[in-house]
């Protein structure tokens, strides 16, 4: 997106405007709307064009309609508050440069605020402009609107770059590029009852170190990537005010936590599989809350991970399991949890549950199991018995231990199945 400069717009610093330095696409513009603005109050394009770092101070909006124009041919850090004061705004970059890997644009820690009933901030690049190399720390969307696309060609990285979207703010990120080696801080809401929303799209694949961190703590977000797949070092959702989307599948990084809290009550909705690497770790304590568009979410375990982890604390299903590698393991800590799969490929998988119940673990359609593929303790003790058992009342198979005795609150529901058990066992 390439945003026009026509808009009429007055911009302040601390209440006392900048001389007037228009593009001449501007004159006539400007001359039509002098009388209905008053001379002090023309629309105004502020150029700029330095050979330093410069931070600016802040910013009031007295106005609506702004147009600010920063030109630079060196680098150039950005880290003032625009008040956009109820009005709207559009903030351009008039880049030109032949070393954009040091002349470069940064928002180092700027603030995007809104008072009143408006405040909508377009943030993108004037025609023509080369791209941008953006750095440094990030920025905050408090209470605004920001709509930012600074082109397909734009760069993000140098150090950890830091988004807050907070108090009812929105933020429709487009044309977003990954950061080469730099690590991403997403912050969403700043409690349950903020609406705050986060969209980002990015041009090609989204931006996956190692390093990057989300946490929701209220408000949503929408998550669209051309290839590749969103994935985060740590991610933990404490509150969701509404279905929250990504198109991609969902990558816990090496070591990683994926954390959903208790008061989340909306889903997270996936395009493709939650993918695994080496000892990540999955932890839930609302069921079913993460789910694939079509249905019940898929694990997918990277090809170079020998372990992930499930800490579950409420009832989940999942499709299956997709071993990438030649061999995996699955570390489950069910809390009283039923976990169940739809269907469960034993060939290249092994189980350890570190808890067990009688009748918390079961599938519908298995391949490749034997004993040898489940190992789990109970208070304290290594079971040697574990078996699976048919129900054919529901069609699930079950893993049961005649050492562990049935918790009576489920005594009831698994009856059935228990003389099942007893029924299989006197055959043996």
């Amino acid at each position: 997106m390439k945003l026009p400069m026509n808009n009429k717009s007055v911009f302040y610093n601390r209440g006392c405007p900048f001389g007037i330095k228009g593009a001449v696409a501007f004159s006539a513009f400007l001359a039509a709307t002098a009388i209905a603005y008053g001379q002090n109050l023309w629309p105004r394009t502020l150029t700029e064009s330095v050979t330093g770092v410069m931070e600016r101070v802040d910013y009031t909006i007295a106005a609506p309609d702004l147009v600010l124009t920063h030109k630079y041919d060196a680098a150039r850090h950005y880290n003032a508050t625009i008040n956009l004061n109820g009005y709207s705004a559009t903030f351009l970059a008039d880049v030109h440069t032949s070393s954009p890997s040091t002349d470069f644009f940064g928002f180092a820690g700027a603030t995007f605020k809104g008072t009143g009933p408006d405040n909508v901030l377009d943030i993108g690049i004037v025609e023509g402009s080369d791209p941008i190399w953006i750095l440094e720390s990030g920025f905050t969307v408090d209470n605004a609107t920001v709509n930012m696309d600074l082109g397909t060609g734009s760069k993000y990285h140098h150090g950890t770059f830091t988004v807050n979207v907070v108090n009812n703010g929105v933020l429709n990120w487009t044309n977003a590029t990954p950061a080469v080696g730099k690590s991403l801080i997403l912050t969403i809401g700043n409690g349950a009852g903020d609406n705050a929303h986060a969209s980002i799209s990015y041009a090609e694949q989204a931006w996956n170190n190692a390093s990057n961190k989300i946490t929701v703590n209220g408000g949503s977000f929408n998550f669209n990537v051309k290839s590749g797949r969103m994935q985060f070092a740590e991610m933990t959702v404490n509150s969701l005010s509404a279905d929250s989307y990504i198109d991609s599948g969902l990558g816990i990084n090496k070591d990683g936590v994926l954390e959903i809290a208790k008061d989340v009550d909306h889903k997270i909705i996936m395009g493709a599989n939650l993918v695994f690497y080496d000892n990540a770790t999955y932890r839930s304590y609302i069921s079913d809350v993460v789910v694939l568009k079509t249905g019940y979410a898929r694990i997918e375990i990277a090809a170079s991970a020998k372990s992930m982890n499930m800490d579950l604390h409420a009832d989940h299903t999942f499709s299956m399991v997709q071993v990438n590698g030649t061999h995996a393991q699955m570390n489950l800590n069910l809390n009283g949890s039923v976990l169940t799969f739809e269907s469960l490929d034993f060939t290249k998988l092994d189980i350890v549950i570190e808890d067990f119940e009688n009748g918390l673990f079961r599938w519908k359609d298995g391949t490749g199991y034997d004993a040898s593929k489940i190992s789990a303790t109970w208070n304290g003790q290594i079971l040697d018995d574990i078996e699976a058992v048919l129900n054919e009342k529901d069609g699930y198979t079950y893993l049961f231990s005649a050492t562990v005795p049935e918790p009576a609150e489920v005594a009831a529901v698994f009856a059935a199945l228990a003389l099942a058990f007893a029924l299989y066992r006197r055959r043996k």
